[in-house]
Parts: C-alpha cells; structure tokens; sequence
C-alpha cells in the first residue's frame, strides 16, 4: 500500500512538472542551425527526453555538440547547459544567447558578430584542446565563473563582465582579454588561473566589488588606471604576480595589504602609490620601463632594475631583504637603500650603482657579485654582517672623516677593497673598516697634513699566512715569529706629508713563539702581483710608537703607502766564507 502511494505521488509530480522534469539531452546529429530540427535528429535520437516535441534544446535542456557537426545559432536562444565535444563547433552570430547552467568546450565556441548579447551564468569551461574565439570582439557577461584549460582564448576587445555572482576565474592555460574587464557591484572576483591572465584595457569595479590575485596567479595589466580604481584590490597571496606592462604611462594601485611580486614592464612612466607600500615578494622592472618612489617601499624579496629600466629612489628609506641587481639606472637622489635579509645577498647587475645612504643590516652579509664597483656617496652604515666585494672595490666618495663609514661596536665590516676618499686639512683621522669572512682587522691612519684630496684603496688578507716577501726573508720579517697577515693600500691623488698608522689583527693571526713587544711594522714599496707571487722591490722596517701587542700595533711617520707586514725583526746570519790556507814547510 505505501509503495502504490509514493509510486503514484511521483508520476503526479511528474505530470505537473512538464517541460522541466523531463529536461532533454539534445546531441546534434548533423551541422546546421540551432532551431533546425534536422540539426538535434527526432526526440528518440537528438533531443532525448525533449518534453514539448520540437526537437530543439531550450532553457531546460542541456546542448551537445558533437564531433565533426558545427551549430549556428540563428535565433535567439536560452539553453540550459551546453558541451561542445572535441572536433564539433558552437557558432553564436547576431543573436541574443543565454546559457542557465554550464558551458565546457572541448571543441571551438566562436563569436562572429558583435550584435546581440551573450550571457552565461554557469560555469565556463574551456577544456584541453578547446577553443575560445572571440576575436570579433563580442561584449560577454560571466556570473558562474571561467576556467580555462584548453588551447586558446581569445578575449575581443569588447568589455568583459563579471557580475551578479562572486566567481572565479582558473584553469592552467593564459586568458587574454584585449579591452575593459568589469567586475559587478557587490562581488568579488578571484584570479586563480596558474598561467597568466591579461588585461589590456582598464580593470573597473562597481560599488562594494573587489578584485584578487589568488596564490601563484599572474596578471599582466594594461590599463591606463589603477585596476580597480576607487575598489578593492587585493594582491597579496603567495606567489602571485601583478606585472603593469603598457606600453604607455600607466598607475600603479596600491592594494588593500601591498603586493606579493610586483612587475613594472614594457615602457613609459608607471606611477607608483604616494602612501609607503610593502612588496611581500620581488620589485622588477623590465622593457623600458621608468618608475619614481613616491613613498617607502619594503620589499621582502629581490629588487631586478633590468636592462633598459630606471628607477629613482626619491628621498624615502627603502628596505630589500633580497638581492639588489642593477643592470638599467638606479638613481639614488637622497634615499636610504637598507640590505636586511636573513640569507647572504648580492648587489649584483652589469650597471655601476651609486646608493647615497646604504646600510647593511644583515648578519649573513651581503656579496658584490656585479660586474661593477659599488659606490656609496654619502654614509654606509655598517651595523651587522660582512660586506665581500671579491675582485670589486666598495667606494665611498664622501670624505672619510665625515664620516663616510658608520660601523656601531660589534658592526659589520668589509672584506675585500674598501677605496675612501681623503680630504684636505691637518690633522686628518680616517679608519678603513677591513677584515676578512668572520674577523674584524681595521687600519686607522691619521695624516699630519693633507694638500692635495684623493682616494686610497685598502685590503687585509683574506685567509691566514706571511708576505711571499717575508716567506723568502725579503721583507725584513721573521716569517715565524710573525703576525699572518698583511695589508695593502694604493694611493690615488693624495698628496700629504707623513700619517700615523694603527694596524689591528687577533691572538690567532700571532705565531705561538712571536713575542709582540718585538714587532716591528714592515713597509712594502712598488709592490706587483697578487698570491704567493706578491713581491715589492723594496721594504723599509718602522719601530712601532707604543709597544706592539698580540692584537695591535702602531708606528708614526710613514711617507708613502703599500704593503704592510708585522713581525719580529728577521736577525741576520752572518758565515765566513771558506779560506785556503798555504803553508810551506822548511828543511
């Protein structure tokens, strides 16, 4: 009895449902128009399932497109669903066409006219081999979503809306729309594709909408105005890349929590936001692009100033937790370029860069590896890590005694050439802050009088061991009671007419057998080569000023510059050279 009552209660449901109930599954069974009957085949073939009997799919019904046959819509049409199998085609003409639920394309759907309006509220999906064609540039509303998976979208260049739904759009091949993109009131739109998704044209949004950049996703914007003007943008998930890449001057937004990777390409001025923005990623600029600083920027990853490109600081503090590579212009006006990661870094790039404030705040250090010199024209501050400059020189073109070297207690140092600039004036009091990989070994000189401004270039050894002079007994030193290390310093231009000098070292660069209060300090003149083929024509001993100790030593008096060696005095062995003695006996 209860199974007599649900069985009738359902064929009544049925009966009272009508069209909707018995929703067809209309597969073409031939090329032609969509409300050609021939095109879907009769009810028991094509349209299976088709309630009023005309044999057509309509907003109930899902529409199959099948291999080899292409459907021309010829009127205007609201369809339930629609699948465009592998090798068939979809062709939407002037009319109006609306699609209720899903759309997959895994052969071609194509635009050829821009009258009539075409509408999808499910989910578009563009399926591997399939094809978006739209190069008619046909205005076209999404409420549902888009993924794109297959060959090729071509976008038109007709505004492209997304409203009514908040969606997504996804998939792992890159969309391309060639005009405005138009977010709806109240929704949001989110970038999931893992390819790269372009706009040429402006990025809008009505009231209460917002825009995101979903993790690893790319857009390549080519609006005139800031995406999202007025709106939400939001581009800060993981991985995700904005790239503003006109080939005209473009606004660069500032997003709701800053940027994860931001790119200014192609060319023209990109302006960038007047409020201190963070860049939780990497800071490129590629093409010809040019950019100013509007205000602080924090960048967290690397910063790329690509061939061609210019950038200019401006007068803001900027921080760089990356790598700084400079192969375009870097214009540094009165700007602070802070280095602070948590990794050794490099300045690196084919251009010569010139910071005017730069401090380095990173205990793992920080590497020149550019194929340039890197100049600092105002203070270098060196608070924690190591500055190698490897066959690079770091020159500061402030005079030394500004200072253009600012080091706390416990700083960092440089380990390689570090060149400074000499002023005029008595007296004159400059310390190179030099060492090696780990160890601190600075030199301070004081000049009685300078005359004539220059630069000096001065460099400690970087791994333990004797002058090759003092190793071959031409330097004057004691190559075993010695300290292991030396320093060498080149002068450029500087005229003046003696300094005091103060050379420090550490316990473990002194010979266990060396007594410091015998050092003297060993000067190296016309000096050539490099390694253990280092060799200087001639050497002069100095006695230090004050009692050498295992950790310094100094001496007054010194008229020219060029290496310098610590040690005991090398005591000459004096041998008397065989004689032949004749005697001549007597009988």
């Amino acid at each position: 009895m209860k199974t007599t009552r649900l069985t009738i209660a359902v064929l009544l449901w049925l009966s009272m449902s009508g069209e909707d109930a018995f929703a067809a599954a209309c597969t073409s069974v031939a090329t032609g128009n969509w409300n050609a009957r021939t095109t879907w085949g009769t009810a028991a073939v094509g349209c299976v399932g088709d309630a009023d009997g005309d044999g057509i799919p309509e907003a109930g019904d899902t529409a199959i497109i099948a291999n080899t046959h292409t459907v021309t819509v010829n009127a205007n049409t609201t369809v339930g669903a629609v699948t465009v199998n592998a090798g068939g085609t979809l062709i939407v003409p002037n009319r109006n066409f609306t699609v209720n639920g899903a759309t997959n394309v895994t052969g071609t759907l194509s635009q050829t006219d821009t009258a009539g309006t075409m509408t999808f509220i499910g989910l578009v999906t563009i399926n591997a081999g399939g094809v978006w064609d739209n190069a008619i540039n046909e205005a076209i509303t999404f409420q549902g979503g888009l993924t794109h998976n297959g060959a090729t979208f071509t976008g038109g260049t007709a505004t492209q809306t997304f409203d009514t739904n908040s969606q997504a759009i996804a998939g792992a091949s890159p969309i391309g729309f060639g005009g405005v993109v138009a977010v709806g009131n109240g929704i949001t739109v989110t970038n999931n594709n893992t390819n790269i998704v372009t706009i040429v044209g402006n990025l809008t949004g009505g009231a209460g909408s917002t825009w995101v950049n979903g993790a690893n996703s790319t857009l390549n914007y080519g609006g005139a105005l800031e995406p999202m003007r007025n709106r939400t943008f939001n581009a800060s998930a993981a991985g995700n890349t904005v790239n503003y890449n006109s080939a005209g001057a473009q606004t660069v937004k500032l997003p709701t929590a800053g940027y994860y990777h931001l790119t200014l390409s192609g060319s023209g001025v990109k302006t960038m936001p007047g409020t201190a923005m963070t860049i939780g990623g990497n800071f490129t600029l590629s093409g010809t692009a040019s950019a100013t600083a509007a205000q602080a920027l924090t960048v967290n990853g690397n910063v790329d100033i690509g061939a061609g490109t210019t950038f200019d600081a401006s007068t803001f503090s900027h921080s760089v937790a990356g790598n700084f590579t400079n192969s375009g212009t870097f214009t540094a006006v009165t700007s602070t370029v802070t280095m602070n990661g948590a990794a050794n870094r490099n300045i690196a790039g084919t251009s010569a860069t010139t910071f005017n404030n730069l401090t380095v705040n990173n205990a793992s250090g920080v590497t020149l590896s550019g194929a340039t010199n890197t100049t600092v024209s105002t203070l270098l501050t060196l608070t924690s890590g190591v500055v190698t400059t490897g066959a690079n020189t770091l020159i500061t073109t402030a005079n030394c005694n500004a200072p253009s070297v600012s080091r706390p207690v416990g700083g960092g140092h440089i380990a390689g050439f570090l060149q400074k600039r000499i002023p005029t004036g008595a007296p004159v009091s400059c310390t190179f802050e030099i060492g090696d990989a780990t160890t601190y070994r600075p030199v301070a000189f004081t000049f009685a009088s300078v005359t004539t401004a220059g630069n000096v270039t001065g460099s400690v050894t970087q791994s333990a061991g004797d002058h090759p002079d003092t190793t071959n007994n031409a330097s004057g030193i004691n190559d075993t009671r010695s300290v292991n290390r030396y320093w060498t310093f080149t002068n450029s231009g500087v005229a003046f007419t003696t300094f005091n000098a103060t050379f420090n070292y550490v316990g473990g660069d002194v010979d266990g057998i060396a007594t410091p209060a015998n050092f003297v300090i060993a000067r190296g003149d016309t000096c050539i080569g490099s390694g253990a083929g280092r060799t200087c024509a001639t050497w002069a001993t100095t006695t230090p000023s004050a009692p050498p100790t295992s950790t310094q030593a100094s001496a007054n008096g010194f008229a020219a510059f060029g290496d310098f060696a610590i040690g005991e005095w090398e005591t000459p062995n004096f041998s008397r050279e065989p004689q032949f003695i004749y005697t001549r006996e007597l009988y």
